[in-house]
């Protein structure tokens, strides 16, 4: 039997614990892993509604 138990982010099997990477996450659901990063701009998180 196996369980996730979110708040440890672990999976419980019945040979003991299981903890999953982000890696191992990425090739499990056949996701590109590596390339350029994203950047996050602050300025790009207030919008300016005057226009509206």
């Amino acid at each position: 039997m196996e369980r996730w138990m979110g708040t440890i982010h672990t999976f419980h099997l019945s040979f003991g614990e299981m903890t999953i990477t982000p890696v191992e996450f990425a090739a499990i659901m056949g996701l590109p892993f590596g390339g350029q990063s994203v950047v996050f701009d602050d300025w790009m998180r207030t919008l300016d509604h005057s226009g509206l």
